[in-house]
């Protein structure tokens, strides 16, 4: 099993192929709210871990800040917020996730030259999110999100669900730790990249990352205009992957802690099968599970109150519908033409990668968003939704079972 967990590391561009994607410009969801989306990137040191586990001395000096000079542990933590200006598909995608993938499947299959050519139209994708954007002028505040993305992953490489929420009135503090969410830019633009092989290190550093935040959410630089939009009073927790699991033994650790809402996906890491059943959390949760990670693993969750527990697939025997990446962006960037190259798509349609399912990419990602938007807009805003209290599916393409649901 930890053979299968470390495959999954190799990126956002580790995709299967199904079903071609009619729009040869739009790869991503188009936000379906009323908000345009913004970022900003803050830079962070976590001086609870001086020095960083993946720190070596005369080694790696260059992948800490200069100012670090303790060689602690950082975060890049992007925020996404509602914008005044108009969303529009012209963001550069993640270009050191691509560039990172172009590298292994060039050095693996040791490709044509047409077929690179082909791989490297991956840097022509765009996001509808945009760098500083001026913040929402309303007199409004917003909930936030904190989000821990899986092992491998950047915040990056999850923009279909960061811009709905965002477009729904949310703000997502996404926390890139260095050496273990994927290929990571610093400030001064040196790309920070994750050890070879991943262990338990990666685990234990990114836990801490989730608790140090929560420590010092209000006091961040974000920014005046972009901080006047936060509500510290509605803060929720969204994870994928180990970014889940963090946030699982967060409440193991402390059940009594000032969040509103947790929404964990394919929560699970290297602990591997001493992970479940996950016990019912006191605070609203809703788990929701690809159909193949949740057989692989056999991932189970105990339900308490207001508890949801969710699989991504149309019958329990299912269990090739959907997978552990079609959680970020990959059930639409799996239509690109670059993985039609025969030998990536080969490679990575095999389970056992935890690429995405065989279910179709555009459907899985639209169902998901459903759920999502719904669970926060229910436990966060405090709007009531009748098919969530009654425990009955959002579509016919999920399985859906409750714990007892409180109305608002």
């Amino acid at each position: 099993m930890k053979k299968i967990l470390f495959l999954c590391l190799l990126g956002i561009f580790n995709i299967g192929y199904a079903q071609e994607n009619k729009d040869t410009k739009n790869y991503l969801l188009t936000p379906s709210g009323s908000y345009s989306i913004g970022y900003k990137d803050l830079y962070i040191i976590n001086n609870k871990i001086c020095p960083d586990t993946f720190y070596h001395p005369s080694v790696n000096e260059k992948d800490f800040s200069q100012e670090n000079n303790k060689f602690c542990h950082e975060i890049n933590a992007r925020i996404y917020y509602p914008s005044k200006e108009k969303s529009l598909l012209i963001s550069e995608y993640d270009r050191e996730a691509i560039m990172r993938s172009i590298h292994f499947y060039n050095k693996k299959f040791k490709l044509k030259e047409s077929e690179l050519i082909t791989l490297k139209t991956l840097l022509d994708v765009k996001t509808y999110n945009s760098k500083n954007a001026a913040p929402s002028i309303e007199n409004k505040k917003f909930p936030i999100i904190i989000f821990l993305p899986g092992s491998g992953l950047s915040v990056q490489s999850y923009n279909i669900i960061i811009n709905e929420l965002v477009s729904y009135g949310y703000i997502i503090l996404g926390l890139n730790s260095f050496f273990v969410n994927g290929a990571i830019k610093q400030a001064n633009g040196h790309v920070v990249e994750p050890p070879e092989k991943y262990n338990d290190s990666g685990r234990l550093e990114n836990f801490a990352d989730l608790k140090f935040i929560l420590d010092n959410l209000q006091f961040l630089d974000y920014g005046i205009k972009v901080k006047q939009q936060i509500n510290f009073e509605n803060v929720n927790l969204l994870g994928h992957s180990m970014g889940a699991m963090s946030i699982v033994n967060l409440f193991k650790e402390k059940q009594n802690i000032h969040v509103n809402s947790l929404l964990l996906m394919d929560p699970g890491n290297i602990l591997e099968a001493a992970n479940y059943p996950i016990k019912p959390i006191k605070i609203p949760t809703m788990t929701i599970w690809s159909s193949l990670f949740k057989h692989l693993l056999k991932g189970q969750t105990q339900l308490g109150k207001n508890n949801f527990d969710l699989v991504l697939s149309p019958s329990i025997k299912n269990i090739n519908y959907s997978n552990h990446e079609n959680f970020t962006d990959l059930s639409k960037l799996q239509y690109h033409p670059a993985y039609h190259i025969p030998q990536i798509h080969e490679s990575i349609h095999d389970p056992m990668t935890l690429g995405v399912g065989l279910g179709n990419g555009d459907t899985i990602a639209n169902d998901l968003m459903k759920y999502i938007v719904v669970f926060f807009n229910m436990y966060a805003k405090k709007e009531q939704n009748k098919s969530l209290e009654m425990c009955r599916s959002l579509d016919k393409n999920s399985i859906l079972n409750c714990g007892k649901v409180l109305s608002y």
